[in-house]
């Protein structure tokens, strides 16, 4: 659900924005970015989301924005060398997905002798979550 709220947010196109927190005087864990597990904090599936949102730098990109209950949302950065999707969906859908992304023929670092790296997160809302569950990776 974080990822489709993020990715709503980008398509919005605002410049700046905060994040509310409404219970950290209750539940220091930044509201559900982090939980209490063993002894320790321990990252969520909302502070993986939002760390894929971050990458989410340079160019915002035209995406076909809602279909259903999935947005997306991209952007380009030729400083990082790499486009970054962030998919959601606000039902909760984990099935397969396809994201295209056009006009990139026309910038020369992302195809290497024409093959593509391509990394794909899927990441639960699950508490703790050590790290994204990698789905895809292709070249």
């Amino acid at each position: 659900m974080t990822a489709w709220y993020l990715a709503r947010f980008a398509q919005s196109r605002y410049t700046n924005a905060m994040r509310g927190n409404w219970v950290c005087c209750v539940t220091p864990s930044l509201t559900g970015v982090l939980t209490r597990s063993g002894g320790s904090r321990q990252p969520t599936g909302n502070r993986w989301a939002l760390r894929d949102y971050a990458d989410m730098t340079g160019t915002p990109v035209d995406a076909c924005g809602q279909v259903g209950s999935t947005a997306i949302s991209a952007a380009v950065d030729a400083s990082a060398r790499r486009a970054v999707a962030v998919v959601g969906d606000s039902n909760g859908y984990t099935g397969a997905a396809s994201v295209t992304f056009n006009g990139l023929s026309s910038v020369p670092w992302p195809a290497n002798d024409g093959s593509v790296h391509v990394t794909v997160h899927r990441i639960p809302d699950q508490a703790p979550l050590a790290a994204p569950r990698p789905c895809t990776t292709r070249t």
